[in-house]
């Protein structure tokens, strides 16, 4: 069976149980982690999509959330908007807590190494990598 190809098409992601539908083409879900947020991050972060985690990383630092994860592994692609979240994000944690990326996708792994993203944020293979990394820095 051959792959329908997707490229300048977007698909959009449906609704399933536990997820938080933000925008047509970007899920968010936060969850709690032993004291860390993860946010988990699938399908597209562009300029159209990064809003929704702008408000997001916001509400949650804004209610206290200083550790965080961010869960790239159903991330399909990246643009410099989304970038701009990250770095946003880094700073509104800056001073107070840590922030690190978990499981990105080789090609969104080699967009985050060329933006420099390691300056800010460390980058693991998994969430849980990241959660017991960030548990044990902070003791």
């Amino acid at each position: 069976m051959q792959a329908e190809p997707t490229r300048g098409r977007r698909r959009p992601q449906g609704d399933e149980p536990g997820r938080r539908r933000k925008d047509r083409n970007v899920e968010l879900r936060s969850v709690e982690d032993r004291g860390v947020l993860v946010i988990g991050v699938s399908g597209r972060l562009d300029s159209t999509t990064s809003g929704a985690l702008e408000n997001e990383v916001r509400r949650q630092v804004g209610s206290g959330h200083a550790r965080i994860v961010f869960d790239l592994s159903a991330l399909e692609y990246i643009s410099s908007a989304g970038l701009r979240v990250f770095m946003m994000a880094a700073r509104e944690v800056r001073g107070k807590g840590s922030l690190a990326m978990a499981g990105p996708k080789p090609h969104v792994k080699q967009v985050l190494d060329l933006a420099g993203v390691a300056t800010f944020a460390k980058v693991y293979d998994t969430a849980t990598e990241a959660v017991e990394t960030l548990n044990q820095s902070s003791h």
